[in-house]
């Protein structure tokens, strides 16, 4: 699976993700809050997940809030796409879990927009 595939895989699940190239090289972001104001282009959501690739060929698992509470923790990293895809999706369904017993809602399509 490439990069590609793996942001077709997400969307297909209803999740937002998309292409981002900066200093962690390319890599995937992933919704995983809700939108905040937009300004000038740029759009910003309560949390972001990125999956990038390191030296040795792993994927890296950030999680831009965790990384906030606990900056001292090395993210995970998985052998590779596949596994990492489906930390993400976990951690997606965990933090719905967790929005829908704080609303006391029951079912909600994206884990990400809940």
């Amino acid at each position: 699976m490439n990069r590609e595939e793996a942001i077709d895989w997400l969307r297909l699940k209803g999740v937002n993700a998309w292409k981002r190239d900066w200093s962690v090289g390319e890599s995937i972001g992933i919704q995983a809050g809700r939108p905040l104001e937009s300004r000038g282009g740029i759009n910003a959501y309560e949390n972001v997940f990125y999956l990038y690739p390191d030296l040795k060929g792993s994927w890296i698992f950030l999680d831009c809030n965790a990384m906030r509470q606990k900056p001292i923790i090395e993210p995970p990293s998985y052998p590779n796409l596949e596994s990492a895809l489906q930390a993400v999706w976990d951690a997606l369904k965990q933090l719905k879990s967790e929005s829908t017993s704080r609303r006391g809602e029951q079912s909600v399509t994206n884990p990400a927009t809940a």
